[in-house]
């Protein structure tokens, strides 16, 4: 039976190791997901911005849970934005007294933000996922609302980070484990799992008609929710202890090959 929604991930899933993608194939099989109205999202912890450039001429025609889920776009229409607290913020700063986060970044909706003694070798870096990286002396100077905070941490220190974040937070805010040993902060019950469910709801498609592809931490409560749940070679643990096949490595063309048979008549 064909799906009536597809869910990718990018980093580690969608994207190459040059965080790339094969732009021709997949617009031959987008043209074939719009025809059959099997509905296209990309679920990523990336910005709203960064995943338009990746899609500069198909991103009008789809759908985006971005940030972790703290961002929902239908094309060009806003369906949901998180809103964190000023006092939530403030006992994120607090908690991460105990953390060298190396940057800490406060995203909105329109630009993301980090302090401006940031090196500069770390800001060309955030820049590359954040187009719109403003420098600030204070957190508190933001005018936008923010709707995730993001950090980096060394990759072996990310995991028990995060333990120690759940603990400290103690529910107000949840750590989400991402690629490259970044972890963002979302608020409760903002995640790509529930991003889908509101796009679901609007559609009126039930979970059991849904598919998704991820690797990451981010990835679990979304690779739960689906009828059909595919986790990369190269995805943590895990990701492929709750998924129901594993296929191979972001390096190769398998998530298109997939996406290909999914969506064929025969399927």
């Amino acid at each position: 039976m064909l799906p009536k929604l597809i869910a990718v991930d990018m980093d580690g899933t969608f994207l190459n190791r040059q965080r790339q993608y094969d732009r021709p194939r997949f617009e031959r099989l987008f043209k074939i997901m719009h025809q059959l109205d099997i509905k296209f999202v990309i679920a990523s912890g990336d910005s709203y911005v960064l995943l338009q450039q990746y899609f500069p001429d198909l991103y009008p025609q789809m759908n985006f849970v971005a940030e972790n889920g703290a961002n929902i776009y239908l094309g060009v229409t806003k369906l949901y934005q998180s809103k964190i607290a000023p006092e939530l913020i403030q006992q994120v700063m607090n908690v991460l007294q105990n953390f060298e986060p190396d940057p800490l970044i406060m995203c909105g909706p329109v630009n993301a933000y980090v302090l401006a003694d940031t090196p500069e070798p770390t800001y060309q870096m955030v820049n590359s996922f954040y187009p719109n990286l403003k420098r600030v002396n204070d957190f508190a100077d933001i005018s936008e609302p923010i709707l995730k905070i993001a950090m980096s941490l060394p990759f072996k220190e990310r995991d028990q980070a995060v333990v120690d974040l759940r603990q400290q937070l103690a529910g107000a805010l949840i750590p989400i484990p991402s690629g490259f040993g970044d972890i963002d902060i979302n608020l409760p019950g903002v995640n790509k799992a529930t991003g889908l469910l509101k796009m679901a709801k609007f559609w009126q498609i039930e979970p059991k008609d849904m598919v998704a592809f991820g690797d990451g931490g981010n990835d679990l409560e979304m690779l739960k929710l689906v009828g059909r749940s595919y986790a990369m070679a190269n995805a943590d643990q895990a990701v492929k202890d709750i998924a129901q096949q594993i296929i191979g490595d972001n390096n190769t063309s398998t998530v298109l090959d997939k996406i290909a048979k999914l969506i064929s008549p025969k399927n």
